[in-house]
């Protein structure tokens, strides 16, 4: 009798320690998630770091404008001239030359590399005025003006050395897909990860 007791007490023990609450393996499973998801995030933000430093370009900017603003000119010339720096690949482009009375003597821009041209025909002297607005091939804008004047048999004068009136510059929506695509993963891996760390192990029964 005491052997066949012993013999019944062993063996519901064993009973007991092989069912186990399937909750109890959640911890191990959850350590193991949010690791891989952390391997996963440091590569996702590493590679956008590294994309970024790739694709870092000098921004467009305005560089030169002929005749330049603020000169005076005593000599109709034939065509203004917009010289940009950077990366310039423009989409659209919009330049305009009007006099004083706001009547419009150029507005056919010809592209040339990062030079871009505007044929004028100039009558009266009196104030000029070249406006442009350029939309780029990724979707940002680059628009701003110049002037100069025109004074029949004057002498040339140019104003004294400085930049060109900086562009005013905004985004049409030209983001980089890869980038947006990989900042979007990377958000939805710490949503995951922070969700792994709030959720609790089941109680055991």
């Amino acid at each position: 009798m005491h052997l066949r007791g012993t013999a019944s007490r062993r063996g519901l023990m064993a009973t007991e320690t092989d069912v186990r609450d399937p909750g109890e393996t959640v911890p191990g499973s959850r350590r193991l998630w949010t690791r891989l998801g952390t391997v996963l995030m440091v590569l996702v933000v590493g590679g956008t770091a590294v994309l970024s430093l790739l694709t870092d370009t000098e921004p467009p900017a305005l560089s030169t404008v002929s005749p330049a603003d603020g000169a005076v000119v005593g000599s109709a010339p034939t065509e203004v001239e917009l010289t940009f720096a950077g990366t310039f690949e423009p989409r659209e482009v919009h330049v305009t030359v009007a006099d004083a009375a706001g009547r419009t003597v150029g507005d056919r821009p010809e592209v040339d590399g990062d030079v871009v041209g505007v044929p004028v025909v100039l009558g009266a002297d009196g104030g000029y005025l070249v406006a442009y607005h350029i939309v780029l091939a990724d979707g940002q804008v680059l628009a701003g003006q110049t002037g100069f004047r025109y004074t029949r048999g004057a002498v040339a004068s140019a104003p004294p050395r400085t930049a060109p009136p900086a562009a005013s510059g905004h985004s049409h929506g030209g983001d980089d897909p890869l980038s947006i695509g990989l900042t979007f993963l990377a958000a939805v891996l710490v949503a995951v990860m922070v969700m792994m760390m709030v959720r609790r192990p089941r109680p055991r029964a």
